[in-house]
């Protein structure tokens, strides 16, 4: 008789049973709901840092045609500053239209291709506001001359990424010092009657100036239509 009760007692198991929290869920469910709350804030902040930095600080751009040759080519990709001051001989990428900038920024399509209202200009400044430009013979074609206030320029000084900038001439040949080839704005510019660069705008030429419309045909550029300065 001992024997048996013995063995009912062995075989008596406690029930397993589950903890729940005050609102119904168990201990590992909560821990996962905390996680995904942490991860979802994380990517809320890295969301808006991205955007912050996107819209003020930094763009990167890919370079279409072949206006800027040999210098940059079509398909490259290159970082653009928004916040660094446009100098003499700055490569810039700027709107081709007035345009609401926030708005542009995050266009695509057509919107940033050839017509669109977004539509960017990666080009050379050869000079600033109230800077005076003319043009001089050069064998066969022209060379550009830039008075500023602190003396004249002439443009073989440029550079790419600290390195010397090299450009085509009118048979595709590399040179060390652009020419002109078509005049546009620049037409009947002398030293004498020079052209001025307007107030608040610069004056930005292709590297390829052969192939490249620039402000020799769309005029000077606003620096309200500014994105940025090419870093790398």
């Amino acid at each position: 008789m001992q024997s048996s009760e013995h063995a009912e007692a062995q075989n008596e198991q406690p029930l397993a049973t589950t903890e729940y929290s005050e609102n119904g869920k168990t201990p590992s469910h909560s821990r996962w709901d905390k996680a995904v709350s942490v991860l979802l804030v994380i990517a809320i902040v890295l969301l808006v840092v991205v955007c912050v930095l996107k819209l003020f600080f930094f763009g990167r751009i890919t370079v279409s045609g072949d206006s800027m040759k040999p210098n940059f080519h079509g398909g490259q990709s290159v970082w653009v500053s928004k916040r660094a001051q446009v100098q003499r001989g700055d490569v810039v990428v700027f709107y081709l239209h007035d345009v609401n900038k926030l708005q542009a920024e995050f266009a695509f399509g057509k919107d940033v291709q050839k017509g669109g209202f977004a539509e960017k200009y990666i080009k050379r400044v050869v000079a600033l506001a109230g800077d005076k430009l003319w043009v001089e013979n050069a064998q066969d074609d022209y060379v550009l001359v830039i008075e500023t206030p602190n003396g004249i320029l002439r443009e073989d000084y440029y550079s790419v990424f600290g390195e010397e900038a090299t450009f085509l001439d009118a048979n595709n040949q590399t040179c060390k010092v652009p020419t002109l080839g078509n005049l546009g704005n620049l037409r009947g510019a002398t030293q004498s009657n020079p052209y001025v660069v307007s107030q608040g705008c610069f004056f930005a030429l292709g590297d390829n100036r052969h192939n490249s419309s620039d402000s020799r045909i769309i005029g000077d550029v606003p620096q309200s239509r500014l994105y940025g300065v090419v870093v790398g």
